[in-house]
């Protein structure tokens, strides 16, 4: 009963023991779940909110939505997170991004915080430090990013639904619930770590970015939504405050000193070493693979720079 109220009464499938197929569209045509209604019924954004979708459908591509660019901060925010004039934040968003807001600031304040001990060094100097706050043990990754501040946050934080393309750590990520230009609810799934050991993850997580001290920062933390209730087969995780810090290299515009502070609780029984290894070697491979990321972009960038060269010559007859 509680997951008709919640999905909708979805139409029959035959499936091994009654189980649902992942692949399964979660929004699949239904007769009116909560989540259906939430979708449906939500009108606040100039960009078309009705393409909201379960985490396990196929991702429409959004290279070409139409975006604003910020007077603040350079920043292009796609159609969806702008609100309509004549639609006011809700009490319920408000909140949202209150607590968004503390966690940034909570995740800053770990972040630049002292007393960090180095967990491991590469040969490239990525590094990976841990120490306590609050009695759990969270991880700062540093590292060097051959792309600006600005377009790494334009990638990381509007652009998820793309991320599972490019990091192999992610199986799924999805916006369940933007909210404003700084602010949304978004839900991912995390690939196996440890070799298998740490099996798949689920999270729910609220964030919010700002341009703190010159640095773009996106942050967020767990929170819980009626639209994304605990999946079968996933183990739900918990954020407490983080980050991803873009920092900008003084005479290199193309280049950022990223740093991602990780505060999390994977839950289930898993011994601390193998949490410990799983982690700081998740976030070692989540900057080589942003790395990939920021090389392929860079290559779109000069090949359109390129087209566009070639059509202005041609126009001008020269």
């Amino acid at each position: 009963r509680k997951a008709n109220e919640i999905w909708g009464t979805q139409p029959h499938k035959d499936n091994v023991e009654g189980e649902s197929d992942e692949r399964t569209p979660l929004l699949a045509p239904s007769e009116g779940g909560m989540l259906q209604r939430f979708i449906e019924g939500s009108t606040l954004y100039e960009g078309s909110v009705g393409n909201y979708y379960s985490p396990f459908e196929t991702p429409d591509n959004t290279d070409d939505e139409d975006e604003d660019i910020s007077e603040d901060s350079g920043v292009k925010i796609p159609r969806r997170f702008k609100r309509k004039k004549d639609h006011p934040l809700t009490e319920q968003e408000e909140e949202y991004i209150k607590i968004g807001e503390e966690m940034l600031a909570a995740a800053w304040h770990t972040l630049n915080s002292t007393d960090w001990k180095l967990e491991k060094q590469l040969d490239n100097m990525d590094r990976v430090q841990v120490k306590q706050v609050n009695g759990k043990k969270v991880f700062k990754l540093t590292g060097y990013v051959n792309i600006s501040p600005r377009q790494l946050l334009e990638e990381l934080f509007y652009k998820i639904e793309q991320a599972p393309t490019w990091n192999p750590t992610l199986v799924d990520c999805r916006t369940i619930q933007p909210i404003d230009e700084h602010t949304d609810i978004s839900y991912q799934v995390c690939a196996e770590a440890g070799g298998g050991v740490v099996s798949t993850r689920d999270f729910v997580n609220l964030r919010h970015w700002a341009v703190v001290e010159g640095a773009y920062v996106s942050a967020g933390g767990s929170i819980t939504h009626p639209a994304m209730p605990p999946q079968h087969k996933k183990v739900r995780g918990e954020n407490g405050p983080g980050c991803w810090a873009m920092r900008p290299v003084e005479g290199d515009p193309d280049m950022c000193l990223f740093q991602w502070l990780l505060d999390t609780d994977l839950k289930g029984w898993i011994p601390q070493s193998i949490i410990d290894k799983a982690l700081s070697g998740a976030q070692f491979d989540y900057i080589a693979h942003i790395r990939i990321r920021a090389a392929s972009l860079a290559k779109e960038s000069h090949h359109t720079s390129v087209a566009s060269c070639v059509d202005i010559v041609g126009e001008t007859g020269t």
